[in-house]
């Protein structure tokens, strides 16, 4: 299994071959995680910082990188231990809502204009999110 490091467009720029462990979680009702466990190299700590985006060939998910670990194991290497989870859970936690939103009842109080139930959904999004 490679491991490929993605540019900021999710294009594949790097490969990663030479791991000690790599475990790669995928989750139906959950998010997905993983852990890279390879040597820690100039070159390696380069290519691996906080918030780098990984794939794998038998996934369509995207990991992020969010903690990265550095250190020496009992036989005497230096190996560097990167985890993450899947990108969603990095998009769905960090999204922003309008400040105090409890429902379409409170402040702003919405009032729905005729039309289709998909426009009034996209409609609500809209406000919402965009």
């Amino acid at each position: 299994m490679e491991v490929y490091v993605l540019d900021d467009q999710l294009r594949r720029i790097q490969v990663i071959d030479r791991y000690e462990s790599c475990i790669w979680t995928e989750r139906y009702s959950a998010f997905g995680d993983f852990q890279l466990v390879i040597h820690s190299t100039t070159q390696s700590r380069g290519q691996l910082s906080k918030g780098t985006q990984l794939a794998i060939n038998n996934s369509t998910r995207v990991m992020t990188v969010e903690n990265i670990e550095n250190k020496i194991d009992a036989e005497g290497r230096s190996l560097l231990t990167v985890s993450g989870r899947s990108l969603e859970a990095t998009e769905l936690e960090t999204r922003i809502v309008r400040k105090n939103l409890l429902g379409t009842d409170s402040e702003p109080n919405w009032v729905l204009q005729p039309g289709t139930p998909a426009q009034k959904l996209r409609d609500l999004f809209n406000s919402i999110m965009v």
